[in-house]
C-alpha cells in the first residue's frame, strides 16, 4: 500500500511507552517526523535524537495503505 519505496517499517513497540500511547502498531511504516520526511532508520534516529523530551512529535505513518498522523511525547 505504500506509494514510494522509502520509510521505517515498525517491527516491534513496546507495550508501555510513548510509541504505544500514540498508537503506534507493528507494520507501520514511519514516513515523516513533524512534517520532515523520513527515508531510512539513520533519519528517523537523527530527526528524533534532535527533539527536546516532553515535546508532542508528529509522526506520519502508512498504515494499511492509507496515511496517519500519530502524536507522541517523548517521556523525560
Amino acid at each position: 500500500g505504500l506509494t514510494r519505496a522509502h520509510g521505517v517499517l515498525v517491527n516491534k513497540v513496546r507495550t508501555t511507552g510513548p510509541a504505544a500511547d500514540a498508537g503506534l502498531k507493528v507494520g507501520d511504516v514511519i514516513t515523516s517526523i513533524n512534517g520532515i520526511e523520513v527515508r531510512d532508520p539513520v533519519a528517523l534516529h537523527f530527526r528524533m535524537a534532535t527533539i527536546a523530551l516532553g515535546v508532542p512529535v508528529k509522526i506520519g505513518v502508512v498504515r494499511n495503505g492509507k496515511s496517519e498522523t500519530l502524536t507522541l511525547t517523548s517521556q523525560k
